[in-house]
């Protein structure tokens, strides 16, 4: 398992596809938005991550941020 630093904008950006699992920890103090979705969500209707989320399939994730500046996340799939 390998652990990938994503820089998160205002562009949703998919972290699962449903068929893998994923520890999502928001590096920072910053809170981003989350959505289970097929496809790319709308951005008015996520929840907030401010600390870690554990992603299970069938789970298609979804982050994106509405700051001004990118915030990193780090994502570890298994």
């Amino acid at each position: 398992m390998a652990t990938e630093i994503i820089k998160i904008g205002p562009v949703p950006v998919q972290i699962t596809n449903g068929t893998n699992s994923a520890l999502i920890s928001v590096l920072g103090s910053n809170a981003i938005s989350f959505s289970d979705s097929e496809i790319s969500p709308d951005k008015n209707h996520g929840d907030y991550l401010r600390d870690r989320l554990i992603v299970t399939p069938p789970n298609k994730i979804w982050l994106w941020c509405s700051n001004p500046w990118k915030v990193e996340v780090a994502v570890t799939r298994w």
